[in-house]
C-alpha cells in the first residue's frame, strides 16, 4: 500500500541545519511575480496580474476597516464612540459582502465594536 513520506525540510546547501521556515517560502510579497518568476502561459499571466491587483485593493480596504477600528477605540466620547462605529461597520460589511474578509470574522469584529462602544458608555 501507498505510503505517505515525511516532508523533509528545506536543508542550506553549504551545512547539514534545515533553512528557517521563512527562507523556504516567498516572503516579499511586493516583488512576487518579478522577473524570474513570470509564467509562460497567457492565461497564468493573466492571473498573476489580477491576483496583484486584487492584492493591492484587498490591503487598502483591510488597512482602512484597521483604521476605523482604531478609531473607535480613541474616541473620547460614547456619541462620538457610536458615530465612528457606524462607520466601522460600513466597512466591514462592505468587505465582508465582497469577501475581503470572511463573514464571521466580520462579525466577531463587529461584536468587537458593539461592547467597546457600549462600555464607553
Amino acid at each position: 500500500p501507498y505510503q505517505q513520506r515525511a516532508r523533509q525540510p528545506a536543508m542550506a546547501a553549504d551545512s547539514a541545519r534545515p533553512l528557517p521556515a521563512a527562507a523556504c517560502c516567498h516572503t516579499d510579497t511586493e516583488n512576487w511575480g518579478s522577473q524570474n518568476e513570470m509564467p509562460n502561459i497567457k492565461s497564468a499571466k493573466k492571473r498573476m496580474e489580477l491576483s496583484r491587483e486584487a492584492r493591492s485593493r484587498n490591503r487598502i480596504t483591510r488597512s482602512r476597516i484597521r483604521t476605523a477600528i482604531r478609531r473607535v477605540r480613541q474616541a473620547d466620547s460614547h456619541a462620538k464612540a457610536d458615530e465612528l462605529r457606524r462607520t466601522a461597520v460600513a466597512l466591514i460589511d462592505r468587505a465582508a459582502t465582497r469577501r475581503v474578509l470572511h463573514p464571521n470574522h466580520a462579525g466577531r469584529f463587529k461584536s468587537q465594536l458593539d461592547r467597546l462602544v457600549r462600555k464607553h458608555a
